[in-house]
């Protein structure tokens, strides 16, 4: 397993992450001192938790080097995250979801779950971003371990068709601690 800070401070923070967005809101201009760059990364963090669109675009601008990569909802056995040369990632980041219930297949056990997405997954790399943005870049084995010990079965709603899927637990240290003692 591998481990790549993604930013260290606001200002290599803004040459990974499109801050264009931010611009158009009024929360970023050119410029800016220290002590507003401190408080704007933690603004921009916190945008981060839970919101898995930005977690892709800035594993994307640190793997490939530039920003601005817009993101489709491409299911898993048809493309990946980010695709830089011969890596296929998938990107994830806390309670994430392996694949959605209604892509499982009527399958309703957590092998048979993990067993139909590892036969079908276009990805051959993945990472797991923390909220802190450390990213851990796994092998299919590594990320395997990292679901059976850090996901669990669930049942969607019924209005999203009631399957079954596997869905990431929240982070947590227990978590943070297992993926740095597996950093090579």
């Amino acid at each position: 397993m591998k481990k790549v800070r993604i930013f260290e401070d606001f200002s290599g923070f803004k040459l990974l992450f499109d801050v264009k967005s931010f611009e158009s809101r009024g929360r970023v201009s050119a410029g800016v001192s220290t002590s507003e760059n401190v408080t704007l990364l933690k603004e921009l963090e916190t945008e981060l938790k839970g919101n898995a669109g930005q977690v892709r675009e800035l594993a994307y601008a640190t793997i490939c080097g530039e920003s601005g990569h817009k993101f489709d909802n491409v299911p898993y056995n048809r493309g990946s995250d980010v695709n830089a040369g011969h890596r296929h990632i998938s990107v994830k980041s806390s309670k994430f979801t392996l694949m959605s219930g209604s892509l499982c297949e009527g399958r309703t056990s957590f092998d048979a779950i993990w067993n139909l997405y590892s036969m079908k997954v276009a990805s051959n790399e993945w990472t797991y971003i923390t909220k802190d943005g450390t990213a851990y870049e796994m092998s299919k084995d590594e990320f395997k371990s990292f679901v059976y010990e850090f996901c669990g079965l669930e049942k969607e709603s019924a209005k999203n068709g009631g399957a079954y899927k596997i869905r990431c637990k929240a982070e947590s240290k227990k978590m943070l601690q297992w993926l740095e003692a597996r950093v090579a």
